[in-house]
């Protein structure tokens, strides 16, 4: 099962509810090993109570799914390189390891790519972060 964390009291000290009260030390604390655990056991987790409205949720899941249904040449028109650290890529290598064992039992330790496809951004403001300015696949 996914862990899912209550991130309210991390919004509510950033200013995000002006309704609530300030969380306590021992809210935060909290906060803080539950989102540490779920990166140690699992490597991900989801949020509640973010203050992400609903709608651009949803609109952030249409765009996805629009995207990565698009043909791979329009997605590969922005490829991640040396030069630019944004854009598509359609397998990463993420440190899943796997153990085998060669003909005289030696058993070896190998990385093998995690299989799925990303789209980075990059910063809103690339003068201010200096970075590439963001591109966008053609057709897109």
């Amino acid at each position: 099962m996914i862990p899912v964390i209550d991130i309210a009291p991390l919004v509510n000290l950033c200013g995000g509810d002006s309704n609530s009260s300030k969380a306590t030390s021992a809210e935060l604390e909290n906060v803080i090993k539950s989102i540490a655990d779920a990166c140690q056991k699992f490597g991900f987790f989801a949020t509640i109570n973010h203050g992400v409205d609903a709608a651009t949720i949803k609109d952030a899941w249409t765009a996805s799914t629009q995207f990565f249904d698009m043909k791979s040449s329009i997605k590969q028109s922005v490829s991640m390189t040396d030069e630019y650290p944004y854009g598509y890529e359609n397998c990463e290598s993420l440190g899943v390891e796997r153990s085998t064992s060669d003909a005289n039992n030696t058993t070896q330790d190998t990385l093998s790519p995690d299989s799925k496809e990303t789209f980075s951004l990059g910063p809103l403001n690339s003068e201010l972060s200096n970075m590439p300015p963001r591109k966008f696949p053609l057709n897109a």
